[in-house]
């Protein structure tokens, strides 16, 4: 009898002890298995990512630097930019000048452009100012518009377009850009010349030079706008 009395007295004490540690266990696994998303805090080293990333700006191309600071359309009566230094007749045309014989063609740009030819036996020169090359220049970049008109029938040269940069000490042609003719009669084009082997002429002095020359029958008019001569590093 006192042998079961024991026992019962320490079924009693255990079953006290356990079921505490039970509801304990109990409240914690309901508590982990809530739904609540726990909030994620972000370590201080990692970099912010934008929602909507902007691109990278793309810099502007680097332009060459002008060379030829006057003006470039002949909008302006030729005063230390333009010299005129032959020919017979005025060969900046304006709109409403008082011409002989207006050419067949609005200018490429503004009001104004440089007309040579357009009467027979023409001999028309037209120089730019003084432009010295840098020190720093490797070429020189010349960019024009220009346009042939020509009453001439036959598909030969007769008459002559012609763009050149001079050596200003000498007056002697350091590059010839181009020898145009009435067979290259059409509509307004734009070209660029590059003179690669500029930077031996380094500190030199040249100048651009138009010239026009015409036989005695038929006319030719050459037409030139817009020109503008810029250095290349």
């Amino acid at each position: 009898m006192t042998r079961t009395l024991t026992i019962i007295c320490l079924i009693a004490i255990l079953a006290a002890a356990v079921l505490p540690v039970a509801a304990y266990e109990a409240e914690r696994l309901n508590a982990t298995s809530s739904t609540e998303t726990p909030t994620l805090t972000p370590m201080a080293w990692l970099p912010a990512i934008s929602a909507n990333p902007q691109p990278t700006p793309t810099p502007p191309p680097v332009r060459e630097p002008m060379l030829l600071n006057c003006d470039t359309g002949f909008e302006q009566p030729p005063a230390g930019c333009w010299v005129e230094t032959g020919g017979e007749y005025p060969q900046r045309w304006c709109h409403g000048n008082p011409t002989i014989d207006a050419p067949n063609t609005e200018p490429y740009a503004g009001a104004c452009m440089l007309w040579q030819g357009g009467y027979e036996l023409a001999a028309d020169f037209w120089d730019s100012e003084p432009i010295t090359i840098p020190d720093w220049a490797s070429a020189l970049v010349v960019r024009l518009a220009w346009k042939v008109e020509t009453y001439e029938q036959w598909p030969s040269a007769y008459d002559t377009c012609s763009l050149w940069v001079l050596d200003v000490p000498d007056g002697y042609p350091a590059w010839s850009l181009f020898n145009h003719s009435n067979v290259d009669a059409g509509p307004w084009q734009e070209s660029t010349y590059v003179l690669q082997d500029a930077g031996q002429w380094r500190g030199h002095q040249v100048s651009i030079q138009f010239d026009a020359y015409s036989d005695e029958t038929l006319t030719t008019n050459c037409l030139y706008d817009d020109v503008e001569v810029w250095g290349r590093p």
